[in-house]
């Protein structure tokens, strides 16, 4: 039995375990999908941001580069090439900026004629292009990124002429813009470990570096991530850099005042720094969900036996009790056997089924035998009742007619008894035919016309002139419609009105019967077809409670449905909607119609 159970209890957790990993993971990997994402755009827009930071910090640099020639090539010093005063000052200026490798005047051969540096070679420049761009063109002229000859440093050198309007150039001034200021910028910045700026030309030539400067600075590189950058000038994108390491990078590009002069930085963040915390976070997740789902197994291997196993042992003795009571093959005192596998409940299940149709049939044959041992005696005082009224006198007519009503209601409450018992047994048998829904709908209403006279109730027949033909076992729809216009006239006063009509809806013919009764509360509107139940509106007025419940199971029988439509005080009106018999329509309401 043990044995038994156990695999049973291990299918158990295994579907519990199927349920629940599924959502669990998708949930766990869309959410380290979505932090991964966040972290991605964070480390970009850092990696920009710190890009566009030291693009603005460069062209200010050679901004004041810039005028600090203007200023320089109008003093006599230069104009006039007089070297010892010029030196002098340019060495001042160096050791006020730190960041000018050299300061320097050259005549207009390229010959250097005044710096700022103690050296005693003084190289020609004169095939330096921003050289010649300032002398010929006598404006500034930047260069790509040098090695100084002066300096023996990578530096940017910024040129411009000293000239009279209209008049020759006296010499030309120049100032190197040392680079390496971009190496300290990543610190200041405060940048994630192992994150990386790095400044090149449009020749892919690396001119800084924060990170091994000796290693990379001077050398080319025509990587896509290069390419990438020099095509766009400005933006983010995710590749590996020179060194194979992958980056999320962010860069942007600065141009000043030449065509030679186009400059990028772009700055790189490590995927293993930028995404640490949400693969931190992911593996936590797994680590808690393995421990949910050991914790939901666990759970579930104890709640099978405590929970299940014992009301499954009753279960199985129920199912058993029920066999023996039928076939009486099976001693009462033998113990259930737990079921052993899938098989075996589904052979459990239908030998319930079985018993339980069983029974359900013993009930409605109780029925009907209680059914016909209470009609004889009834049909005994009706009929004695209508002798004695034959011969009786005025007085006794009431009390005659009083034990006539009773025999008839006692008989009415019966038959729902017997029918309900029937229909709920699945004795409901349909003997269908095809008819025309207008007159059988004329019958009903001539039917109870006479009662509905006598308590002063109008009586209205409303069908569409097209109504559709159904198929259907009169008798049994003619129960249907009997217990409901039998219900509106009991629950319609005196002067009300009650109509009973059809109309084709959805493929369908959608009849009703409509009264200006008392109404049901919209709360007990989902109860009113359950057996036995009520309206609270209704208690005062004698009834089982089966009636409607007959009328939903001849209504499903048919393959249609039954709804109601209610206010209190104000009326009801229940719908029936039944399929078609077929796609033709009644020309007998046609021509009653015309």
């Amino acid at each position: 039995m043990d044995l038994h159970f156990t695999r049973l209890r291990n299918r158990l957790v295994v579907l519990v375990l199927l349920v629940i990993f599924p959502s669990m993971i998708s949930v766990i990997f869309y959410a380290s999908w979505a932090q991964r994402r966040a972290a991605r755009l964070q480390a970009q827009e850092t990696a920009l941001r710190v890009a566009r930071l030291a693009a603005v910090e460069q062209e200010r640099l050679i901004t004041g580069a810039s005028y600090l020639l203007m200023t320089l090539a109008e003093l006599p010093e230069v104009r006039e090439r007089k070297p010892a005063e010029c030196r002098k000052l340019f060495a001042d200026i160096l050791k006020k900026f730190p960041y000018y490798t050299n300061v320097a005047a050259v005549t207009p051969q390229g010959d250097i004629f005044c710096s700022g540096l103690p050296n005693q070679n003084q190289p020609n420049i004169a095939d330096r292009a921003y050289f010649r761009e300032a002398l010929h063109e006598r404006r500034l002229g930047i260069s790509h990124v040098l090695v100084g000859r002066m300096s023996g440093k990578p530096n940017i050198s910024i040129a411009y002429p000293s000239f009279q309007p209209n008049g020759p150039v006296h010499a030309v001034v120049f100032v190197g813009l040392d680079l390496g200021w971009l190496t300290t910028l990543a610190a200041r910045a405060e940048l994630p470990p192992q994150s990386i700026l790095v400044a090149f030309d449009q020749q892919g030539t690396i001119f800084a570096r924060n990170r091994a400067p000796e290693k990379w600075v001077g050398k080319s590189s025509a990587t896509g991530l290069f390419k990438t950058i020099i095509e766009r000038k400005e933006g983010v994108t995710d590749a590996k850099g020179p060194d194979g390491i992958p980056r999320l990078y962010g860069f942007t590009a600065f141009d000043h005042l030449s065509k030679q002069s186009a400059l990028f930085v772009a700055v790189g963040i490590p995927h293993d720094v930028a995404f640490a915390n949400s693969d931190r976070t992911f593996y936590r997740s797994l680590l808690v969900f393995l421990f949910a789902s050991l914790l939901a197994a666990s759970g579930t291997w104890i709640g099978a036996h405590l929970l299940i196993r014992r009301r499954l042992e009753k279960l199985v003795a129920t199912a058993r009790s029920l066999g023996e009571a039928e076939s009486e093959e099976v001693a009462t005192s033998a113990p259930p056997a737990p079921p052993r596998s899938t098989d075996h409940f589904d052979q459990i299940a239908a030998e319930m089924r079985v018993a339980l149709q069983k029974a359900t049939g013993r009930q409605a044959d109780f029925a009907a035998m209680i059914a016909h041992d209470l009609r004889n005696p009834l049909q005994t005082i009706d009929c004695a009742a209508s002798l004695l009224a034959e011969s009786g006198g005025e007085k006794d007519q009431s009390l005659i007619g009083m034990i006539r009503r009773g025999c008839v209601e006692l008989a009415n409450t019966l038959n729902e008894f017997l029918d309900f018992s029937k229909y709920r047994a699945g004795n409901l048998e349909l003997t269908k035919e095809t008819f025309d829904i207008g007159p059988f709908l004329e019958h009903i209403r001539g039917k109870h016309l006479p009662r509905s006279r006598l308590a002063n109730i109008r009586f209205q027949l409303a069908l569409d002139p097209r109504i559709g033909i159904v198929s259907a076992d009169s008798k049994k729809l003619e129960r249907l419609f009997d217990n409901l216009v039998s219900n509106a006239l009991k629950f319609t006063g005196e002067g009300g009105e009650i109509e009973i009509g059809a109309r084709n809806k959805d493929g369908g013919i959608e009849m009703w019967v409509s009264d200006t009764g008392i109404g049901i509360a919209p709360k007990e509107l989902n109860i009113l077809f359950s057996k036995y139940r009520r309206a609270s509106s209704a208690r005062k007025i004698a009834g089982t409670g089966l009636g409607l419940s007959i009328c939903k199971m001849i209504a499903e029988g048919h393959g249609g449905r039954i709804s109601v439509q209610s206010e209190l005080n104000q009326g009801t009106t229940i719908y029936v909607w039944l399929p078609c018999g077929s796609a033709g329509y009644s020309h007998e309401l046609e021509s009653m119609a015309s």
